[in-house]
């Protein structure tokens, strides 16, 4: 890359960013790229800065950061030196919600690792290996919050084996708010 001295128009900037014209601009009507200038054709002019900047704003973009934040964290990147704390608290909750998120990612796909070891052993004993059984803190955040229906059988993490008892039907009775319950049928799927 050149030096920040080096101004060129906005096709340039997409290639090197590799977002497209149009996403560019609407980085700009924002409020998000600081310091764009035009030329006396009234082109955008943009710099080696624009570019370090842009890639910025899309991966805080890509991790979750609102349109809001952003805003937020660009005014204060303008304001200078003064408001490099308010900056790093900005950026020290982003990562905090960032981190959890990529968590609750991770237990996801735990999961989805479980049921494709519950299909694999169901193809190599050409037979219903029994209940899928979810361990517990595999479940993603939202879930653990959540009352299990009874259901619902849990295990240790240790081993990936269902359980053996097959199919099974049970009536279970769901706690819903303001104490009202609902009773149901429910039935075990692979």
């Amino acid at each position: 890359m050149s030096s920040n001295s080096t101004r060129f128009h906005i096709g340039r900037l997409a290639r090197e960013t590799g977002r497209s014209v149009h996403t560019i601009r609407w980085y700009e009507k924002q409020g998000l790229m600081p310091g764009v200038t035009r030329d006396p054709g009234g082109r955008r002019v943009y710099n080696t800065h624009h570019v370090s900047w842009l890639l910025f704003l899309v991966r805080l973009r890509y991790a979750g950061m609102s349109v809001r934040e952003m805003r937020r964290y660009a005014s204060l990147a303008a304001q200078g030196k003064k408001t490099i704390r308010e900056r790093l608290a900005l950026l020290d909750a982003h990562h905090a919600r960032t981190a959890a998120h990529i968590a609750e990612l991770q237990a996801a796909l735990r999961f989805v690792e479980h049921k494709q070891a519950y299909y694999l052993k169901w193809l190599e004993d050409d037979r219903r290996p029994g209940d899928f059984v979810v361990a517990l803190e595999d479940a993603p955040g939202a879930l653990k919050r959540q009352r299990l229906p009874t259901r619902v059988k849990v295990a240790p993490r240790a081993g990936l084996e269902p359980a053996t008892n097959g199919l099974t039907v049970r009536r279970s009775t769901t706690e819903l708010p303001g104490n009202r319950r609902v009773k149901s049928k429910a039935r075990d799927f692979a």
